[in-house]
């Protein structure tokens, strides 16, 4: 019996593995992010880890119905010589996202710009 659990494992395995296709990840669009320094919708700050920002995204995207997704880069900005220090200023990093082009309106719609 334990052997039919098995392959009744595998077969679900091979199943899901078609979920995500090559396709899926090669039709990618690049999206950016301009960092506040609290008020992004993700809940991290401007002093926060890259990677706990990067994972934050992840699972923020994730939660509005939005998979594959590359945070690629934090890219530091020209700075505008304005000193502000309110939560909605920018921190003057870009953070570069990549996902697949069917979500292109979805990204539009929760702020990110296209790249």
């Amino acid at each position: 019996m334990a052997n039919h659990s098995y392959v009744f494992l595998i077969l679900i395995l091979f199943s899901l593995g078609g979920a995500c296709s090559p396709d899926e990840i090669d039709d990618t669009v690049v999206f950016y992010w301009e960092q506040t320094k609290c008020s992004d919708p993700w809940g991290t700050t401007g002093n926060d880890s890259q990677s706990k920002t990067r994972g934050a995204i992840i699972s923020f995207l994730t939660e509005n119905g939005i998979y594959y997704v590359n945070v690629v880069n934090f890219e530091d900005t020209i700075s505008n010589g304005v000193n502000c220090d309110a939560c909605i200023c920018p921190t003057e990093i870009d953070i570069i996202v990549e996902v697949n082009e069917k979500y292109d309106e979805e990204m539009d719609t929760l702020g990110f710009k296209r790249k």
